[in-house]
């Protein structure tokens, strides 16, 4: 059997994966992967990432069968020719090759007669009767079809009866015993946790969708001593390969003795992060899946801050809208307020083309939650968020219910322009186009 280099490939990819990632690194990822949802979101610096890696694995472990094996049948018709090449062995060996099937066909054919299962006799004794050369290839590995092989020493003549449908028949038999070889497979795929925290359910079948089920896997292991003694042991020194092969070894059902294993395995790494919904004001989760690998790296989020909430709770919201501006109450007018100093917050935030974590988290005190609004008054605050030029402001955005509502909202309006210790102009000139055009509507 010819030695063959057992790659590192895998290894070397696995590591990979585990290279160390900032949280700055993580949110310029959340970025580029959401562009429409980050401007919505804060991360902040302090966010401890929760890591995770996952082991996704195919293997192939083969198991060698060996039996022995006894066929006796008449002495009768073409068979005896095809026999003559077991009779005529040299029965000085130990044990021959089976080179060809045509006996079995033949037997099967005439006699409807199949090899059965027996043990060895004890007399003659045969030296190694299972140890014999195993057809092998090292790209391929172990071949599925093995050959059998037949002890000259036992094949022989009997007398006995043949019992079949229409009679019994007495005479000469011709007696084979032979050991035939099954190369048993033992396949198994599957995804693990290799270290770190558990994901949570929903988020492990997002994680499959990053398996990769085409690679074909790679030798590992191979040990034929126990039956072929000319053969060569080979044993892979990478570390993951050994622990995936050992933790299969034990799931498989019967404990069977492998002898050859063959493996593909990748490392997928998830890293869970909290962030802030920045309008809604709520702390919510994501996790990146195959986080090292840009821009195919896939964001899950675990919840949907900005999906409806149940019929019956927008229902009652929009009568309850409808029925305060009826009666113009001072609900409805402070509702109609912070809508406007909502819409202009954001304006004045995004206004420069980027929206800071500075102004994120100025926003996310100031707003502190849109539980009044309905969900698509929710909706409308969330594209302005995520649109990359705002809208044309109209004369309904500049309506305050009165002039110390109005002087509130440009304190509010200037705290986000200054966050950052600098005011931009497109921000100064936004704020006056703003004071020039507002109204108060007085009741």
């Amino acid at each position: 059997m010819t030695k063959t280099t057992i790659s590192t490939v895998l290894f070397q990819q696995a590591k990979a994966q585990e290279q160390p990632i900032s949280i700055g690194e993580v949110k310029a990822l959340v970025q580029k992967l959401m562009p429409e949802y980050y401007p919505k979101i804060l991360i902040d610096d302090n966010t401890p990432l929760m890591r995770s890696h996952y082991f996704y694995s195919r293997y192939l472990g083969k198991e060698i069968i060996r039996k022995t094996k006894h066929l006796q049948f008449p002495k009768y018709g073409s068979v005896i020719d095809t026999f003559a090449t077991y009779e005529n062995s040299n029965k000085k060996k130990a044990k021959i090759a089976i080179e060809s099937s045509t006996i079995f066909e033949e037997v099967a054919r005439y006699y409807q007669l199949q090899p059965q299962d027996m043990p060895l006799p004890a007399e003659p004794a045969i030296e190694s009767p299972f140890d014999f050369p195993l057809a092998y290839q090292p790209e391929q590995g172990l071949a599925p079809e093995q050959s059998s092989y037949f002890f000259p020493v036992l094949v022989k003549t009997v007398k006995d009866i043949a019992h079949f449908k229409t009679a019994e028949v007495e005479g000469d038999f011709y007696s084979l015993t032979f050991v035939a070889t099954e190369v048993a497979p033992h396949a198994f795929e599957g995804l693990s946790l290799k270290d770190g925290l558990e994901m949570e359910a929903e988020v492990v079948e997002k994680i499959r969708l990053f398996c990769d089920t085409k690679t074909p896997t790679m030798l590992q292991n191979v040990d034929f001593k126990k039956y072929d003694s000319t053969s060569k042991i080979q044993n892979t020194t990478d570390e993951y390969a050994i622990r995936l092969c050992n933790e299969i070894r034990a799931k498989l059902p019967n404990n069977p003795e492998i002898v050859e294993e063959r493996l593909f395995y990748q490392v997928i790494p998830c890293i869970e992060i909290s962030y802030r919904h920045v309008l809604a004001n709520t702390v919510e989760k994501m996790t990146i899946i195959n986080a090292l690998a840009g821009e195919k790296a896939y964001i899950h989020l675990h919840s949907d801050p900005e999906g409806n909430r149940k019929n019956l709770q927008e229902t009652a919201k929009s009568v309850g809208g409808f029925l305060s501006k009826i009666f113009q109450t001072k609900g409805y007018r402070s509702k109609e307020d912070r809508k406007n100093e909502i819409n202009l917050m954001i304006r004045v935030a995004k206004v420069d083309g980027v929206i800071k974590d500075e102004e994120k988290l100025k926003l996310s005190e100031m707003i502190g939650g849109l539980d009044e609004f309905t969900h698509a008054e929710r909706l409308r605050f969330f594209e302005l968020m995520s649109q990359i030029d705002a809208p044309e402001l109209k004369e309904q955005d500049l309506i305050f219910s009165s002039e110390e509502v109005a002087q509130e909202v440009f304190e509010h309006l200037e705290e986000i322009m200054n966050i950052d210790g600098k005011a931009h102009d497109k921000e100064k000139q936004l704020i006056d186009r703003v004071r020039q055009k507002v109204i108060i509507k007085k009741k």
